[in-house]
Order: structure tokens, then sequence, then C-alpha cells
């Protein structure tokens, strides 16, 4: 979504509140995050952008981590910086996976 009018954004993550796609919400609040930044609202995109990186932390979605890093860090946010956790419950394990892909699923 890239658009000049906030409104949608905030549409978008109210629609997301009531929700289980976590991963959708995180890339709604980083590309939010990210078009406040560019605003020169850098205090506001910290929020977003915050939870975000914890979101994606979470998922172990590390190139998103990264990324939500970097946006965060542009704001002049000194935290730390999330890692991707060690366990994640939200992911299906990668045999799981691997069968899915190849049409094995359940």
């Amino acid at each position: 979504m890239l658009s000049d009018d906030e409104s949608q954004y905030l549409r978008a993550l109210e629609l997301h509140s009531t929700g289980e796609r976590h991963f959708e919400r995180a890339r709604t609040e980083l590309l939010y995050g990210e078009w406040l930044r560019r605003n020169r609202r850098r205090s506001d995109a910290r929020a977003p952008l915050r939870s975000a990186l914890e979101i994606f932390s979470r998922l172990r979605a590390k190139p998103w981590v990264t990324r939500a890093s970097i946006e965060l860090g542009a704001t002049g946010d000194t935290g730390p910086t999330a890692e991707p956790a060690a366990e994640n419950s939200a992911c299906a394990p990668d045999g799981e996976l691997n069968r899915l892909d190849l049409g094995q699923g359940y």
C-alpha cells in the first residue's frame, strides 16, 4: 500500500486487529511506519515499527526483521534490535512445510 492518505493505513491496521494473520499485520505496520518516517514523523513511526519488528522476530522472518530494524534505526531509535526468536510456535516444523510444498499435506 503506497498512499499519501494516512486513513488507508489506519483502516488496514483496524482490519488486521480482528484477525490472526500476524505476518500481514506486521507488514502493514512496517509500511505505515516507513510512510510516517518518510513524512518526517519519526517519533510517530517508532510504535508501528517496533510492533512490526517484534512480530517478525517471533515469526523468525529474518529478512523482515532486518528491514524493520533498519527503518527503526532511521527514526533515531537507539533501543536493542530484535533477533529472531529461538522457538516459534506459529510456524510449522520444517518437515511439515516440505510436505505441504510437495502437495503431501494433510
